[in-house]
């Protein structure tokens, strides 16, 4: 009887052990962000603009590249997560269909490697109409 005891006694911690080991080593995966999905830098929820690509560095530079819709416009302003930025290349007229990248250099400053979801509104005008606005959400990991 005494044997039997000893025999599950000697199962059971040796599963045991190698548990510990498996709940270890998972949580040291998980601290070092093994288990964490890649985040693409994305912007949804334009409605006129066409989103390209996005940048957004630790130190506060904003660039985001944009197709122009379907009539030429005039970018007024354009604000992101409550920063204005003013830099338009190649210029600030844009014909239909032109990609053309917004960009500013003292936005709000983010820890590198942080994620983010900022709100971006874009102001521009058409031929004969001020003030239209086209916003979305980017997201993404700060470079």
């Amino acid at each position: 009887m005494k044997r039997k005891g000893q025999g599950a006694l000697e199962y059971l911690m040796t599963y045991g052990w190698a548990l510990l080991i498996v709940v270890v080593v998972g949580a040291a995966l998980f601290a070092m962000g093994v288990f964490s999905p890649q985040t693409r830098e994305t912007c949804t929820g334009f409605a006129y603009f066409t989103y390209s690509e996005h940048q957004y560095v630790a130190t506060g530079s904003l660039a985001i590249s944009l197709i122009n819709g379907n009539q030429d416009i005039i970018v007024a302003s354009v604000n992101w997560d409550g920063v204005n930025m003013t830099s338009v290349s190649p210029t600030a007229e844009q014909s239909a269909g032109n990609q053309f990248t917004i960009k500013a250099s003292t936005g709000p400053a983010k820890t590198r490697g942080d994620h983010y979801g900022d709100n971006v509104v874009i102001t521009y005008n058409t031929p004969g109409i001020a003030g239209k606005v086209d916003r979305a959400k980017c997201t993404g990991r700060v470079a």
